[in-house]
């Protein structure tokens, strides 16, 4: 096994060679990272005890180009997602030496979460769920227990990618879970009709539905702990943003001015037109953005029916589990009739943008420093007011309520 100092020379090389690739796109860096992928599995097989480990913190995405029925975007955005990983995995193993080796300027940080623990917490929690089940007959009962593991897992796995891989992250799962566990018990003893052939399916969807709306509820609250990212993933994953602002292309000068309102109220924003570089490719760029900021706001015009971009944010954004404040804009969309949102009176489009303003602060926890007369005097309010009035008033003066009412 190799000292320190070589270990040390050989991660700092894998790490230029990860810059280098990410210059790159997929069908230009294919095959120089099919080679970096060879050399950095030999290295950590060959350099650390607990190789398995590694292996599994800087290879979780699938192999790049293994999937033969993938678009050019997709094999893009794994070809980046599985770099950044590396390289991630990389400068973690980097300061690790270097703390050992007292050479590094960091504090101690709180140890990460890894494989093992993962896969510990996933056995006891399917154990325990799987005795909550009536008769499970021999040939089924490995079946029933790999769906209680599955679906853990692949919880678990999501949380951390998105908010660190963190002790709290888990204890918060553990804690969800057991609540899951009780609310769906209470299920099955409420549906007593049910014929008892039914008894564990009921309970299964009863336990994953529960399971699924408390991490959501929890995970997408302004107030949580673990929505806050740290400080070590913003800087490898890149710049953070408090807004991603979704909107279709046609809305882009639109999307402009509410990031500036946005800058004058100091709260930074992602738009994709102006942020996205040229010649970069859209989709990770776009994954990344998403990753690193706190909440969604959706521009809800008729243009959005036909986006595919929209589509594609929002569903990253429910997948997050982080706020999405949806702005109805038009009386058309049939898109947001079912989320609930903000919806602008045009008869008093200063209450309306203010709404938006509020709503915006509040989910990320920003104290409002201005009065409602400030906000309005500021250049880059009455540019919002003016180009939403001449660009998208509907016939209607004031919009349907969404959802709909049930009539009488």
């Amino acid at each position: 096994m190799i000292n320190n100092q070589k270990k040390l020379e050989k991660i700092n090389e894998f790490i230029n060679e990860c810059k280098r690739l990410l210059e790159l796109n997929y069908k230009d860096g294919e095959e120089a990272y099919a080679d970096l992928e060879v050399k950095l599995r030999n290295f950590l097989s060959t350099s650390f005890d607990d190789t398995a480990r590694r292996m599994d913190d800087c290879f979780f995405v699938v192999a790049v180009g293994t999937t033969y029925e993938q678009t050019e975007l997709e094999k893009n955005s794994k070809y980046v997602k599985q770099l950044k990983r590396i390289k991630r995995c990389l400068n973690a193993y980097k300061d690790e030496i270097e703390m050992e080796e007292g050479l590094s300027k960091k504090k101690p940080e709180e140890k990460k979460v890894d494989y093992i623990e993962i896969t510990k917490l996933v056995n006891k929690l399917a154990e325990e769920e799987f005795r909550a089940f009536s008769y499970v007959s021999p040939s089924y009962s490995n079946e029933l227990i790999s769906t209680l593991k599955e679906h853990h897992r692949k919880n678990i796995n999501q949380l951390c990618d998105n908010h660190g891989y963190r002790k709290d992250i888990l204890a918060k799962y553990e804690e969800l879970s057991s609540k899951a566990l009780n609310l769906a018990k209470k299920d099955e003893r409420e549906l007593s009709y049910v014929s008892p052939q039914n008894t564990n399916k009921n309970l299964l969807d009863s336990l994953f539905t529960h399971r699924n709306e408390l991490i959501k509820d929890y995970f997408r609250s302004s107030e949580s702990v673990v929505m806050k990212e740290t400080k070590e993933e913003s800087e490898v994953e890149g710049k953070s943003y408090a807004v991603f602002l979704s909107h279709s292309k046609q809305d882009k000068d639109l999307a402009n001015k509410i990031k500036k309102l946005l800058i004058d109220i100091d709260v930074v924003s992602f738009v994709a037109h102006d942020d996205i570089e040229e010649g970069e490719i859209w989709e990770p760029a776009l994954i990344d953005a998403i990753k690193n900021s706190k909440i969604m706001v959706v521009l809800g015009t008729e243009n959005i029916e036909d986006s595919a971009w929209v589509n594609f944010e929002t569903g990253l954004g429910y997948n997050k589990m982080f706020p999405l404040i949806f702005v109805n804009l038009s009386d058309k969309v049939s898109y947001i009739k079912n989320k609930q949102g903000i919806i602008l009176d045009y008869t008093n489009l200063d209450k309306g943008i203010l709404k938006l303003i509020y709503t915006t602060l509040t989910k990320l926890g920003i104290a409002i420093k201005k009065s409602d007369e400030e906000i309005i005097k500021l250049k880059s309010f009455k540019e919002v007011k003016n180009h939403i009035h001449n660009h998208y008033k509907p016939k209607s003066p004031t919009l349907p309520s969404y959802p709909p009412q049930k009539s009488n």
